[in-house]
């Protein structure tokens, strides 16, 4: 959807770690499956992200969580 919109984007899967962006960057996604994890480990992953986009100097943070239908009641898919 940002990069339809015109914005140079890069997507992370998982906590970016290591990762240098270039100076046109203008968004960045970072798709974590938190879901699958506990709640610790999901928590954990978050703000090891936020901390990166902060050190790349995000001045915007969004936080979006998606959960499905097919999720247990503790946030693990069931069988």
């Amino acid at each position: 959807m940002l990069a339809k919109g015109g914005f140079r984007v890069v997507q992370a899967i998982g906590v970016p770690d290591g990762l240098d962006l270039s100076d046109d960057v203008e968004a960045v996604v970072v798709a974590l499956k938190s879901r699958t994890n506990s709640a610790t480990e999901a928590v954990e992953m978050s703000l090891q992200s936020l901390s990166w986009l902060q050190g790349q100097g995000a001045r915007q943070i969004f936080f979006i969580y998606c959960s499905t239908f097919d999720s247990h009641p503790m946030g693990i898919s069931a069988p």
